[in-house]
């Protein structure tokens, strides 16, 4: 898909494709999807069979699907940079992993893949479902996540973060962080630290599940300019106590 995340992260951080189908080929006739003889079939009324076998045909013929990678640069790997009077070196850390995704085929478009949604965790393997809530996996273990080429004209990006369990309130994940807990961002060659009042002061709930971090919001920007961002947290007791999740980037 030419939204993905994955095109914006480093070529040596590009988490493997989500979870393959439980089975393969076409489905099974679905009852709930069939017009019974005699009542009204509203597909051939908007002309939408017609529609639907020529997606299939088009499915059929299109059974393979591509990852398109970001190239990889020498000085995507290692960014020095200065903060608080001491000198990092921002390299790309190991296991991000892809969670909850159905893959690339699985985009809503006409040419999405047939087997969407046939995943152990569906409780319906016919319904094709589309939709997930995949994101970029990580934890005090996993360092830094690069995110390169992102071209803002208006000098603002925003990231959309899953911190611990999903449909979390503010208070419950105030609740949850760690006393220790740290949320670092950089934004090119500066970085930002976070402890977690602060963090949970910036972060933006207007919806439980959402988490909305403004990272850069820089009105002296007025043409395109591509940009690097990092994060990474810290000052977790273990894996599971700060496990977090880039779903979505934002920018403009």
């Amino acid at each position: 898909s030419q939204t993905s995340i994955r095109l914006l992260i480093d070529s040596n951080q590009v988490p493997k494709i989500g979870p393959r189908p439980l089975y393969e080929g076409n489905d099974a006739e679905n009852p709930v999807g069939t017009v019974p003889r005699g009542e009204v079939d509203a597909l051939e009324i908007l002309d939408l069979q017609g529609k639907r076998r020529r997606r299939q045909r088009m499915l059929r013929a299109n059974n393979s699907t591509s990852v398109i990678i970001a190239p990889n640069e020498d000085t995507h790997n290692n960014l020095n940079v200065q903060h608080q009077r001491k000198n990092y070196a921002i390299s790309a850390g190991e296991g991000w992993q892809l969670l909850h995704s159905y893959g690339d085929g699985c985009d809503g478009s006409l040419s999405s893949m047939a087997s969407c949604g046939r995943i152990s965790s569906n409780s319906c393997l016919l319904e094709g479902h589309q939709g997930s809530r995949g994101g970029i996996w990580g934890s005090k273990t996993t360092g830094w996540l690069i995110l390169h080429n992102i071209s803002t004209e208006n000098g603002f990006i925003a990231l959309n973060l899953e911190i611990g369990e999903r449909e979390q309130t503010r208070r419950t994940l105030q609740e949850s962080l760690p006393d220790a807990f740290v949320f670092e961002y950089a934004v090119d060659s500066k970085i930002t630290t976070l402890k977690g009042p602060e963090f949970l002061e910036m972060l933006q709930q207007p919806v439980p599940g959402i988490g909305l971090l403004v990272v850069l919001d820089d009105d002296t920007i007025s043409e395109a300019k591509d940009v690097s961002v990092t994060i990474r947290v810290e000052g977790c007791a273990d894996d599971e106590e700060c496990q977090f999740a880039l779903t979505h980037v934002y920018w403009s």
